[in-house]
């Protein structure tokens, strides 16, 4: 199931790109507004950095989580289809 939510399409490009660009863009922001405020530009009031930082990291958090379960998937898979190809080419004694 988060397989397919993972690889959803949208404009022909899976849902974990985008989470992915939007993760980046959090960061960049957060960023931002430490750099500003460090810099004495106070347009960006400073307590939006630390809830900036959380929605960074929770994104961050999701994108690597659905990346982490595809992966494993996958190595999965393809290690139960190695096994099946050995168990052809080998046989047990």
């Amino acid at each position: 199931m988060l397989n397919e939510i993972t690889y959803h399409l949208i404009f022909g490009k899976p849902l974990i790109m985008y989470l992915g660009i939007t993760t980046l863009l959090s960061f960049l922001t957060t960023a931002t507004i430490g750099f500003l405020n460090f810099r004495g530009n106070t347009t960006i009031p400073f307590k939006y950095h630390p809830r900036m930082a959380a929605i960074s990291i929770t994104l961050a958090l999701i994108h690597g989580t659905l990346g982490y379960l595809h992966i494993s998937r996958h190595c999965h898979e393809e290690l139960r289809l190695h096994v099946k190809v050995c168990d052809i080419l080998i046989p047990h004694l």
